[in-house]
C-alpha cells in the first residue's frame, strides 16, 4: 500500500521541513503535495486521493479550520464516508 500526503503551511521551509521527516521515516509514499495556503489545499483535495493531511491552522486565504470544514462538507456532499480526524488544538505562546 503506497501512501498520499499533502503538506499545508504558509511557511516554505516548515514544508521542507515535514517533507524530509516524511520522506526519511516512512516508507510505501506515493505523492506528497504541498500548499501555502488552504484554498490550494482544498483545490489538490478535490482532485487528488489523499491519505493523510497534515495542515497548519493560522494561514493567509482560507486558515486550517476553514479548509477542515470544506473538505468535510464536500466528502459529505459526495456522499463519501471518510474518516476526518482534528485532534483538540493546543495554543501555546512563547
Amino acid at each position: 500500500m503506497s501512501f498520499n500526503i499533502l503538506i499545508v503551511d504558509n511557511e516554505q521551509e516548515i514544508i521542507d521541513t515535514i517533507k524530509e521527516i516524511i520522506t526519511n521515516e516512512l516508507e510505501h509514499i506515493q505523492s506528497i503535495y504541498t500548499a501555502t495556503d488552504g484554498k490550494k489545499a482544498f483545490d489538490i483535495v478535490k482532485n487528488n486521493h489523499l491519505d493523510l493531511i497534515i495542515s497548519d491552522i493560522k494561514m493567509p486565504v482560507m486558515d486550517g479550520l476553514e479548509m477542515y470544514s470544506k473538505i468535510k462538507d464536500s466528502l459529505q456532499q459526495k456522499g463519501k464516508s471518510s474518516e476526518l480526524y482534528a485532534p483538540p488544538l493546543r495554543i501555546f505562546k512563547i
